[in-house]
C-alpha cells in the first residue's frame, strides 16, 4: 500500500494557528473592554484625583532616573479614550502579522520535506529563514506547489497572498515609520492592490486614512475577519491540492485508494476504484461505497495492482 499523501499532519498547523488567532483576539477585546470600564471610571468618579506613574512599582525595582509622572483625571480620560485602543489595535495588528508569518512559515517547513526528500534539515533551516527574501515562502506556495483555488471560494490564491502583503506592509510602516505611509509604503500597496479586486484595496479601507494606519476597534473586527479567513483559506487551499491531486492519481493509474473519512461524529476508512470525481461539487463516486464529500477525507492511500 502506497501514501500518496498526509493531510492530517497539515490540517494540525493550521488547526493550531487558527486557534491562535481566536484565542488572540479573544484576549484583545478583554482588554479593550477593560479600556472602556476604566474610561467610563475615570470620567464618571470626580472623587479620583489622578494616577502614578511608579507608585506601586517596589523600591528596589525602581529606576534611579525614573520620573513620578501623575496623571490628572481628565489626562486618563483622554488616554483611555484614544490612546491605550489605539495601542491595543497596533499590538494586534503586529501580533496578527507575526502569528500568519509563523503558521506559514511551518507549512512551508513541512511542504519542504515533501516537495524533495532528498534535501537535509540543514538546507531546510537555510530556506526558513530566507522565506521572505524575494516572496519565497509565497512563491513556493503558488507556483512550486502550485496551491488550487477552493471551488467556493472566489479569490484566487494570488489574491489571498497579495492581501496578506498588503496587511504586511501596514504593519512594516508602523514598525519602521511611525504608523505613517511613506511614498514606498504607498507604491507597494498600489501594486498588491493591482492583484485584488477594489472591495479588498487597502488604502481606501477604514484601516487607512490619509497616509496615517488608523487601528480603532473597527479594524480590528476587519482583521480579525480577514486572519480567520485567510487561516481557513490556506487549511482548504491545500486540502484540495492534496487530496484531489491523489484522487485524480488514483483515478488516472485505475488503482484502488483507502481514504480516512472524518466528520463531526465519525472516523472512517473506505476502499473502493474510484468512478467520478466532480471537483464543482466537492463529491466521488467510489464503487462499493457510493458518494463521498472530497472535504470530508483526511488521508488518501493508493493501493498497489
Amino acid at each position: 500500500m502506497k501514501e500518496f499523501v498526509d493531510y492530517e499532519v497539515m490540517s494540525s498547523i493550521c488547526n493550531k494557528y487558527f486557534s491562535e488567532v481566536v484565542t488572540d483576539y479573544t484576549n484583545t477585546a478583554i482588554l479593550l473592554n477593560a479600556s472602556d470600564i476604566a474610561l467610563k471610571r475615570y470620567r464618571n468618579e470626580p472623587r479620583i484625583i489622578g494616577l502614578s506613574t511608579i507608585e506601586n512599582i517596589p523600591i528596589e525595582l525602581r529606576y534611579p532616573t525614573d520620573v513620578d509622572y501623575r496623571f490628572k483625571r481628565e489626562e486618563l480620560v483622554e488616554k483611555y479614550k484614544k490612546e491605550i485602543p489605539k495601542k491595543i489595535g497596533i499590538d494586534y495588528l503586529i501580533r496578527c502579522v507575526s502569528t500568519i508569518d509563523a503558521f506559514l512559515e511551518d507549512l512551508y517547513e513541512y511542504l519542504l520535506k515533501i516537495n524533495n526528500s532528498e534535501i537535509t534539515e540543514s538546507e531546510i533551516k537555510k530556506k526558513v529563514r530566507a522565506a521572505w527574501s524575494n516572496n519565497n515562502i509565497i512563491n513556493f506556495f503558488i507556483q512550486d506547489f502550485q496551491i488550487i483555488k477552493p471551488s467556493k471560494k472566489q479569490s484566487t490564491p494570488d489574491m489571498a497572498f497579495a492581501a496578506y502583503e498588503c496587511w504586511r506592509e501596514i504593519r512594516h510602516a508602523y514598525v519602521h515609520n511611525k504608523g505613517k505611509l511613506g511614498l514606498k509604503h504607498i507604491k507597494k500597496l498600489q501594486e498588491l492592490e493591482n492583484r485584488l479586486p477594489k472591495e479588498s484595496h487597502m488604502l481606501k479601507s477604514r484601516v487607512i486614512r490619509g497616509n496615517k494606519i488608523v487601528m480603532d476597534y473597527a479594524s480590528i473586527l476587519v482583521l480579525r475577519y480577514w486572519t480567520y479567513g485567510f487561516v481557513s483559506y490556506i487549511d482548504y487551499s491545500l486540502h484540495n491540492t492534496i487530496v484531489v491531486a491523489a484522487l485524480i492519481a488514483a483515478k488516472e493509474s485505475n488503482n484502488k485508494v483507502e481514504l480516512k473519512l472524518k466528520t463531526k461524529r465519525t472516523t472512517v476508512n473506505k476502499q473502493g476504484f474510484i468512478n467520478t470525481i466532480n471537483l464543482d461539487k466537492e463529491v466521488l463516486v467510489l464503487t462499493n461505497v457510493g458518494n463521498v464529500q472530497i472535504n470530508d477525507i483526511k488521508k488518501v492511500h493508493i493501493m498497489e495492482n
